[in-house]
């Protein structure tokens, strides 16, 4: 299965706002993470996090350059795992534009959100013993994550094989 992975904000940028983009990856390394909590004005939660897409560009800790993920309801607890550091890969997803407030301009332009029927999370993270731990929750089993442990010498092989 061949890929559309987006690496460069100004890509992202390039797709169509409020629609499904269904064939469409997006992977980026966590750089701020913000806890769980519930929304402003709805009783569903929320959890987000700023991450830099893996586009050799090392800024660190150059927030305009972040892709801002949002996870709304049962996504919110099903992806509040995810640590500062870890490689989020999310398969199905839709760009939304960033609402004005009071006429100012925007702290970022658009921000992403999983489709709630059809997206696939995956995380890498690092494990104790020099392996690397993959997460993968899906739309149809937010309440059931698989996890494998992987060997660190198997983690880009790994990413490559779409298996979702």
């Amino acid at each position: 299965m061949n890929l559309e992975i987006y690496v460069a904000l100004s890509e992202l940028a390039m797709l169509p706002r409020g629609v499904p983009h269904s064939e469409k990856t997006l992977m980026c390394r966590a750089e701020k993470v913000c806890a769980s909590r519930l929304r402003e004005f709805h009783s569903e939660r929320l959890f987000n996090l700023g991450g830099r897409l893996l586009d050799g560009d090392h800024k660190e800790h150059c927030e305009v350059d972040y892709a801002h993920l949002y996870f709304y309801g049962d996504w919110a607890l099903a992806a509040s795992f995810i640590e500062e550091g870890d490689i989020v890969i999310l398969k199905r997803f839709i760009l939304h534009d960033t609402p004005r407030i009071g006429g100012d301009e925007a702290e970022f332009p658009f921000f992403i959100t999983p489709i709630k029927t059809s997206s696939t999370l995956r995380v890498l993270q690092n494990g104790l013993q020099n392996d690397v731990m993959e997460v993968m929750v899906g739309a149809d089993r937010l309440d059931l994550p698989c996890v494998r442990v992987l060997p660190k010498t198997l983690r880009a092989p790994f990413i490559a094989n779409d298996m979702v």
